[in-house]
């Protein structure tokens, strides 16, 4: 009965002993997904070009009238107006593993907080106008002419391009995170691509965030020094979803 005891006590030793060694190799996969080596990431050559669909029109300042307004940008007039605006250089950022739940709040991996100032992600805004009540969506959906839908890509990492996140943020509107890897279908107008009501002939500024997501298992060293290019295309819809006539 006795050697029966010791057998059960040393099997008992011997499974928390492997639970703990189970445990240790899952913390350790989750927090391999940062970078493993203290460096960071310079965003080589940033590309991005922005589409607006039907009835809606962008700029990275505000106007009184519709006419005013731009049916598409691309990143130069982003970053020259952000730059005269006595804001930094977007192509010297050097982007850093951040984690952010919202789109809106950022911390490194060890919690400490950081901001649009710390220059460890790209923050800017964007201002849209329709000429009628219409809801704004971003969507993968490319125009007739195609090849303009919203894409994050990489020529020398394609799948590193994954780990990159964008929000956008309307005021009084809860955020949007673009997450290629989600599962949110983007193709169809809904509430998951829902951006902000657009009122008729008003202005409305939304603030873009692009971030490094330190949580994603590609966020690893294969993206120091990659290029990006950022595919951003903009729709209206009706109140319903529906498309506009």
């Amino acid at each position: 009965m006795v050697q029966r005891k010791e057998i059960s006590t040393r099997q008992l030793a011997g499974s928390a002993v492997r639970l703990l060694l189970i445990a240790l190799v899952a913390v350790s996969a989750v927090s391999y997904a940062w970078f493993t080596i203290s460096d960071n990431t310079r965003v080589n050559m940033l590309r991005m070009d922005v589409t607006t669909g039907k009835s809606i029109r962008i700029d990275v300042r505000a106007h009184e009238s519709f006419e005013d307004y731009k049916p598409s940008l691309d990143f130069s007039e982003i970053r020259d107006h952000v730059l005269a605006s006595g804001g930094p250089d977007y192509n010297s950022i050097l982007l850093e593993p951040v984690t952010s739940s919202d789109g809106v709040s950022f911390a490194f991996e060890k919690g400490e907080r950081v901001t649009a100032g710390d220059f460890v992600f790209i923050e800017y805004v964007l201002h849209f106008m329709a000429q009628d009540d219409v809801l704004l969506h971003i969507t993968e959906r490319s125009s007739k002419a195609g090849g303009d839908g919203s894409l994050i890509y990489s020529e020398r990492e394609p799948a590193a391009a994954r780990a990159m996140r964008m929000s956008f943020t309307a005021e009084g509107e809860a955020p949007v995170i673009y997450d290629p890897r989600g599962g949110a279908n983007y193709a169809v107008l809904g509430e998951a691509t829902k951006i902000c009501a657009l009122p008729a002939d008003t202005d409305v500024a939304v603030t873009v965030r692009i971030w490094l997501e330190g949580n994603d298992p590609e966020c690893l060293n294969h993206l120091k020094g990659a290029d990006y290019g950022i595919r951003l295309r903009f729709e209206a819809s009706d109140s319903d979803f529906g498309p506009l006539a």
